[in-house]
């Protein structure tokens, strides 16, 4: 059974190219290792979409401060890897 958590961020987000990130496995790398590192206190999820501005994210945990940080941390690695 998945756990659920008290707190949640939603956050739409423009991805510059969907069909390549949804493919890429380091990001698909990067999301496992935060979901494993947060392991218990929050984790990550993507709604992928084919159209560029209608992606996204959303950050549960244990409190709001953990999910901005969580999100935060999702999207400096998005940033990162250029698809925002």
């Amino acid at each position: 059974m998945e756990q659920s958590y008290p707190y949640y961020l939603v956050k739409k987000i423009r991805i510059q190219d969907v069909a390549r990130a949804h493919q890429d496995e380091d990001l698909r790398s990067m999301v496992i290792k935060l979901n494993e590192a947060w392991e218990g206190h929050g984790r990550i999820l993507i709604r992928w979409s084919g159209i560029p501005t209608e992606n996204m994210v959303m950050a549960e945990a244990e409190t709001q401060d953990l999910c901005r940080d969580l999100l935060k941390e999702f999207l400096n690695g998005m940033e990162e890897r250029g698809y925002l």
